[in-house]
């Protein structure tokens, strides 16, 4: 993470995550450590993080970010205390600074279900986020009564009206459907009760993972359970990796993805730029030019891989390996081209619209 000039409450947001072993029954804001990250990435957490559970599984997770860039930090449990704020202050200044940004959520029902799906204009990784919006609820409930809400995958968030009994299983059946392989898309486990009183936890909607030890026969089918089954001591069930390196990404969070989208977008004009260069060699364009900008061309090349690179986790191998591919002729479209669809296949798994140019 970047370290930001201006750490207010001005560009204080927030993000929701998926907390590791941790189930909150009811509404609260208790603190958190790092080790309460997913493991695959706790390493990388400061201990003095200003993170703190939810309800159930979810966390909120405070960092500031730079209007003029793309780049967040995040906030830790010091800066809270010299701006004043109390986690419950820091979470409505936050909300308030999201809906700044990005347009009110709005809730619209899937066809032909009694299942309905909230929407907003910030990056679909953020959407999760209006599970923090009090204002957003309070509207729902007033159309709908209490509500069932699944937040199975990033970006996926689903509710049902709680007196609809035969919603259930309709909202059961799409919670499942989104339910992503790799669990640094996972969200939540639980289905949540949203009432006038605030959020409680219903029911677990997903089973703990299995351990590393124990065979994938005996893997729970999908389905509800009760709150009290046995909590799981590691959220993340790692696949075992193949002979290539790149296939399976490490965990990353909304903030990697975005650099990868933004890395994409990169290589493709690095794609375009290669195209562009050919041309330039057989014109009576001055070498000298045609030099400039080949070695322009490269750099900025090697930068879309790195933000890919780093922002689908892959190995420090696998990034000097496509750097490489970039100064052979021919082989570095290839290699851009593979890198550019393997990215498109990663953002729309995790819910991004992925255009001919990269993310919309």
């Amino acid at each position: 993470m970047a370290l930001l000039s201006q750490r207010e409450t001005s560009n204080l947001v927030l993000s929701v995550r998926q907390a590791s072993g941790v189930m909150q029954p009811h509404e609260a804001l208790v603190p958190l450590s790092a080790s309460d990250y997913p493991q695959a990435y706790s390493s990388a957490v400061p201990a003095d993080v200003a993170t703190f559970g939810y309800i159930a599984d979810l966390m909120v997770c405070f960092a500031f970010k730079e209007d003029e860039r793309d780049e967040m930090a995040l906030a830790r449990g010091h800066d809270l205390l010299r701006l004043q704020l109390t986690p419950e202050q820091a979470l409505a200044h936050a909300i308030v600074n999201f809906k700044r940004s990005y347009s009110s959520p709005v809730a619209t029902q899937l066809p032909d279900t009694l299942v309905w799906q909230v929407h907003s204009n910030a990056p679909f990784a953020l959407n999760s986020n209006v599970v923090f919006d009090a204002v957003f609820w309070s509207r729902q409930r007033a159309q709908h009564g209490d509500l069932l809400v699944a937040l199975p995958k990033r970006g996926i968030v689903l509710f049902i009206p709680a007196n609809q009994a035969e919603a259930v299983s309709q909202l059961t059946q799409f919670a499942q459907s989104h339910y992503p392989q790799l669990p640094h898309q996972r969200m939540s486990d639980y289905l949540l009760h949203c009432t006038g009183a605030g959020w409680n936890v219903e029911c677990r909607l997903f089973p703990p993972p299995l351990p590393p030890s124990a065979p994938a026969a005996a893997q729970a089918p999908f389905g509800l359970a009760l709150v009290s089954d046995p909590e799981p001591s590691n959220t993340a069930s790692h696949a075992t990796a193949s002979a290539n390196h790149e296939e399976i990404p490490e965990p990353a969070d909304e903030w990697d993805l975005d650099l990868a989208g933004s890395g994409q977008k990169m290589v493709i004009h690095s794609i375009l730029g290669n195209f562009v260069l050919n041309a330039m060699l057989k014109s009576p364009i001055p070498p000298l030019v045609i030099a400039l900008f080949g070695i322009g061309l490269m750099a900025y090349s090697l930068l879309g891989i790195l933000r890919i690179g780093s922002g689908l986790g892959m190995s420090k191998e696998a990034k000097i390996w496509r750097m490489v591919h970039t100064g052979i002729p021919l082989v570095n479209i290839v290699s851009l081209i593979q890198l550019s669809m393997r990215t498109t296949k990663e953002l729309r798994e995790a819910g991004y619209e992925v255009g001919l140019l990269g993310v919309k």
